[in-house]
C-alpha cells in the first residue's frame, strides 16, 4: 500500500517586506495492491506450459491465477506433471490415421537421455491409439487394469467417453494411492489431472481432464508440445504431405522449440 505523503514547502517569514509563502501538503493517495494469490485449487490448461504465466482457471476468464511452475510443482507446491511435458500428435488424411510422439522422460527438471530410458507414450489397444500426457503413472494403471480384461472398444465418442467413466470408477476402487479430486466452486465435475489422445479409423479423439470426449477430423496434438506442433500442422496440412509425414514434422516442430520435447520420434498406424 503505499504511504501518504506530504510536504511542507515554507512557513510565513515575520520580516517586514519578504515574499509570503504558502504551505502546501500532497494529497493522500490510496493504490489497492491486491497479492496475486490463487482464491482455489489452481487448474492447469491442457496445454501444460510449464512457464510463469496467467492461466485461466476452470474456464471462467474473470479469475486469473498465476502459475509459476518449475520441476513439475505449481504455485501452491503441489506435484502437478511428470508426463505431461511430452507432445503426442495424430493426423488422419486421405483415408490414413497416424499417431506420434517424442521419447523423452522428463522427471521435474531432469531430462533422461533416451539410450539410457526411453518413454513409448503410444498404446494400441484394440484397433484404436491411446496416448497420455500428465502423470506417468497412468501407463502403469493402464497397463494394469487391462491385463485381466477384454480390450475396451474405443469407436466412437461414446465408447471412449464409456472406457473413461469406468477408469474413474476403477481408479477410486482399484488402486487406493490415487486421491479424491476436490470439488471446487469452479467445476461441479472431477479431475484426472492429464489429457489423452486417441485415435481410430472414425477420427481423432481428444479426452480432457474432466473426461469430455471431442473429435477432430484432420489432426491434434496434446502435450506441452502442443501449440507448436498446432500451428506447424495448420500450414503445411494441405500441402501434398501423407499423414505420417505431416506428424512426423509437427513433433519435430515441437522438439526443436519445446524443451521437454525430445528423443527419437515413435509412429503408429491406426489398424483398420
Amino acid at each position: 500500500m503505499v504511504q501518504a505523503v506530504a510536504a511542507v514547502l515554507s512557513q510565513p517569514s515575520s520580516r517586514a517586506g519578504s515574499r509570503t509563502k504558502h504551505q502546501f501538503a500532497i494529497p493522500q493517495f490510496r493504490i489497492p495492491s491486491p497479492p496475486l494469490r490463487p482464491t482455489g485449487p489452481a487448474r492447469i490448461p491442457d496445454l501444460n506450459v510449464a512457464r510463469v504465466g496467467i492461466v485461466r482457471a476452470g474456464g471462467d476468464i474473470s479469475r486469473l491465477h498465476v502459475i509459476r511452475r518449475f520441476g513439475g510443482r505449481d504455485a501452491l507446491g503441489t506435484n502437478r506433471y511428470n508426463g505431461a511435458m511430452s507432445i503426442v500428435v495424430a493426423v488422419k488424411k486421405d483415408g490414413r490415421t497416424v499417431m506420434a510422439a517424442d521419447s523423452l522422460n522428463v522427471f521435474g527438471q531432469e531430462r533422461v537421455p533416451t539410450d539410457n530410458s526411453k518413454a513409448t507414450k503410444i498404446r494400441t489397444i484394440g484397433s484404436a491409439l491411446l496416448a497420455i500426457t500428465g502423470w506417468s503413472v497412468y501407463a502403469n494403471i493402464l497397463d494394469d487394469l487391462l491385463t485381466d480384461r477384454d480390450m475396451p472398444a474405443l469407436g466412437d465418442e461414446k465408447e471412449i467417453f464409456a472406457f473413461f467413466i469406468e477408469l474413474w470408477r476403477q481408479l477410486h476402487e482399484r488402486y487406493p494411492f490415487v486421491n479424491d479430486q476436490a470439488h471446487t466452486k469452479d467445476t461441479p465435475f472431477g479431475d484426472l489431472d492429464a489429457s489423452f489422445l486417441v485415435a481410430n479409423h472414425n477420427g481423432i479423439y481428444k479426452v480432457s481432464q474432466d473426461s469430455s470426449v471431442c473429435r477432430f477430423d484432420k489432426y491434434y496434438a496434446i502435450g506441452s508440445g502442443s501449440v507448436y506442433a498446432l500451428g506447424a500442422l495448420y500450414q503445411v496440412y494441405d500441402e501434398d504431405h501423407d499423414s505420417a509425414d505431416l506428424a512426423r514434422r509437427a513433433v519435430a516442430t515441437a522438439i526443436e522449440f519445446d524443451i521437454y520435447c525430445g528423443g527419437e520420434i515413435d509412429m503408429f498406424d491406426v489398424q483398420r
